[in-house]
């Protein structure tokens, strides 16, 4: 009778803006999936994803220690981490051909730095979708006449002057 040993790992995967790719991961040694390193020991771990419902409709934060090349708090400060597309999930690292078990995904909304720790705080993909962008285009008017949104000034619209007689309808 043969056994196997179940050792299930967290890993989450970092893509920058800049399009480059970093990989970490709760287990004791760096693993390798899918050509990507995942560091180990860089602080984050389950207990430190908080995440509800789906994956994809997920909001989550994930903290960690600044301890990495990329978590530092100098990169963090320059926008590296902006808006990074994050993916977390849990693999068997026992089994020959691991299988990936999807937790959550979203983008970088902030991050937050507190004594040689960070909290990043990741907005899921569907909840990016509830912000508004840009105006809204419409036949009419929506804008009250030179208000912030009109984009006219009152001032060209005023003309100042004193009134010096006033005739009668004939």
């Amino acid at each position: 009778m043969s056994s196997r040993i179940t050792r299930i790992f967290n890993f989450w995967k970092l893509e920058l803006q800049n399009g480059k790719f970093f990989g970490f991961t709760d287990c004791d040694h760096d693993i390798y999936i899918e050509n990507l390193k995942y560091k180990a020991k860089t602080g984050s771990s389950k207990s430190s994803i908080e995440k509800s419902h789906s994956p994809e409709s997920s909001n989550f934060s994930i903290n960690g220690v600044l301890d990495s090349k990329v978590i530092s708090e100098k990169n963090i400060a320059s926008g590296l981490c902006d808006n990074a597309k994050v993916t977390v999930f849990n693999s068997d690292i026992g089994q020959e051909k691991s299988e990936i078990f999807m937790i959550s995904y979203g983008i970088v909304e902030r991050i937050v730095i507190q004594d040689n720790a960070f909290v990043a705080y990741i907005k899921s993909s569907v909840a990016k979708t509830n912000y508004q962008i840009n105006s809204f285009f419409s036949s009419s008017c929506r804008a009250s006449f030179c208000d912030d949104k009109c984009g006219l000034k009152i001032e060209d619209f005023t003309n100042n002057g004193v009134v010096t007689a006033v005739k009668e309808k004939s």
